[in-house]
C-alpha cells in the first residue's frame, strides 16, 4: 500500500511537470504567432524577396478580369506578367480581393498567415491523436510504465517510458492522462514545428510557397487519415493543386506513391492514374483557355533569361533537391 501511495505521489509530481512544460510550450506558440502577425503589419508594404511584386502584379490582372496567359494578351499595349510560378496562388488571392475588397498584397498576406496556422493545426491534430486512446490501446506519453501498448497488435505488452513502474494502464489513468498537460507538449511543439517550416524571408509575404506547403502537407494528412475512403482520389487533387501553386512541391507525388505502395499496390496504382488523368483535364483546359501559359512557364521562365542569370532548365532541378533537403524530412 505504501509502494501505490509512493507511486501515486510520483505521477501526481509528474503531471504537475508535464503541465507546467505544457503552458511554457502553448506561451510559445502563442508568441510566435503574435511576432508573426506583428511583423506581417510592419512589412506589408514592402516586398521581402524580388518575385514577390510580379506575383501581386499577376493578382491584379486576374483581379480586374485580365490574364497575362490569354491570346488576347498579346493585342496589348504593355505584356503580361511574366511570373516563375504557376497560378493558382494568385487565382485564389484575386478572389478574396475581390470578395472583401482588399487589395492584392492583403488578399496575399492572409492566405500566407492561414496557411502557416493552419499548418500548425494540422501537426497538432497530427500527432494529439498518437498520444489519445484508439481502438482499445492506449497510447500514453507520460511515462507511466504498464500502460498497454499495442502497435503490432500483440496486446498486453508493457511500454515504460520514464521507469515509473507498478502503475498499470486502466481507464482511470486514461482519463487522468486526459486531464492533464502530457497529451499538450508534443502536439504544441508538433504545430511550433510545422510553422517553423514556412520560413522563408521572414513567414508572411505575397509568395506561393505558405499555400503551397500547406496543400502539401493536407495531402499527406490525407493519406494517413482513417476518415478518408478514397484516398487516392483526393491525394491525386493534392498533388496536382500542389503543382499549379507553386511547381516544386509536386515532388510530394513520389512519396504517396511509395507509402501506398507500402500497404496496397492497388491504391499505388489508383494514385498515379487519378494523378495522371486530373492532370491531363487540367492541362488541356489550360491550353483551351489559356495557351500561352505552357510558353510563359517553360520558355520564358527556364529556357529565356531567367531573373537570377540562371537561363537554363536545372533551375528546376536545382531548386526541387534543395526543397526535397529542407521538407524532406519533416515530410517523412
Amino acid at each position: 500500500m505504501t509502494g501505490q501511495m509512493d507511486n501515486n505521489s510520483g505521477i501526481r509530481h509528474l503531471n504537475k511537470l508535464y503541465t507546467l512544460i505544457a503552458v511554457a510550450v502553448l506561451a510559445a506558440a502563442l508568441f510566435f504567432v503574435y511576432r508573426i502577425v506583428m511583423a506581417g503589419i510592419i512589412s506589408l508594404p514592402y516586398p521581402k524577396e524580388i518575385l514577390e511584386p510580379a506575383n501581386v502584379l499577376l493578382t491584379n490582372e486576374f483581379i480586374n478580369g485580365e490574364s497575362p496567359y490569354a491570346v488576347s494578351s498579346l493585342a496589348r499595349s504593355v505584356p503580361g506578367t511574366n511570373y516563375d510560378y504557376p497560378p493558382f496562388g494568385s487565382l485564389a488571392a484575386a478572389g478574396i480581393a475581390k470578395i472583401t475588397g482588399c487589395t492584392a498584397v492583403t488578399a496575399h498576406f492572409a492566405i500566407s498567415l492561414l496557411s502557416i496556422l493552419a499548418s500548425g493545426f494540422i501537426g497538432f491534430v497530427l500527432i494529439r491523436s498518437c498520444t489519445l486512446k484508439t481502438g482499445g490501446t492506449t497510447q500514453s506519453f507520460n511515462g507511466v510504465s504498464g500502460t498497454t501498448q499495442s502497435f503490432n497488435g500483440v496486446s498486453g505488452t508493457t511500454q515504460p517510458f520514464n521507469g515509473v513502474s507498478g502503475i498499470s494502464g486502466s481507464d482511470e489513468t486514461d482519463e487522468s492522462n486526459k486531464k492533464n498537460g502530457m497529451t499538450i507538449i508534443a502536439p504544441a511543439l508538433g504545430a511550433l514545428i510545422f510553422m517553423f517550416c514556412h520560413f522563408r524571408f521572414g513567414y508572411i509575404s505575397a509568395s506561393p510557397d505558405d499555400l503551397g506547403l500547406l496543400l502539401l502537407l493536407l495531402t499527406c494528412a490525407a493519406a494517413v487519415s482513417p476518415k478518408i475512403k478514397n484516398k487516392p482520389f483526393v491525394c491525386a487533387i493534392g498533388i496536382t493543386l500542389c503543382f499549379y501553386t507553386k511547381q516544386y512541391f509536386v515532388f510530394v507525388a513520389a512519396g504517396l506513391f511509395i507509402y501506398m505502395l507500402m500497404y496496397s499496390w492497388k491504391d499505388a496504382v489508383k494514385l498515379f492514374f487519378w494523378t495522371l488523368a486530373i492532370n491531363v483535364a487540367a492541362g488541356a483546359a489550360i491550353t483551351v483557355f489559356w495557351p500561352m501559359y505552357w510558353t510563359k512557364a517553360f520558355f520564358f521562365t527556364y529556357l529565356g533569361t531567367a531573373v537570377d542569370g540562371g537561363g537554363r532548365l536545372s533551375t528546376l532541378t536545382d531548386q526541387l533537391v534543395y526543397l526535397t533537403t529542407i521538407f524532406g524530412p519533416l515530410f517523412l
